[in-house]
């Protein structure tokens, strides 16, 4: 595990804090970790996968948006 770096987000999932945290990637140059946590599981990626999920969330929320017709 690499030295986290940042807290990137914190937030709340029924009653749970859930953290998105950045850690020091495990050789130079390399990709950084990215920790999605709380103190029962941990999701581990790195930014790059980071950036598939967070933007097939938003795209799934805009899909979502336009069928309930709010967007």
């Amino acid at each position: 595990m690499g030295e986290k770096l940042k807290i990137l987000s914190k937030g709340k999932l029924k009653n749970v804090t859930i953290e998105v945290e950045l850690n020091k990637p495990d050789k130079p140059k390399g990709l950084h970790p990215i920790h999605i946590q709380n103190d029962e599981f941990r999701f581990d990626m790195d930014e790059i996968e980071f950036v598939k999920l967070a933007t097939g969330i938003l795209a799934a929320k805009r899909k979502l948006l336009v069928l309930k017709g709010d967007l």
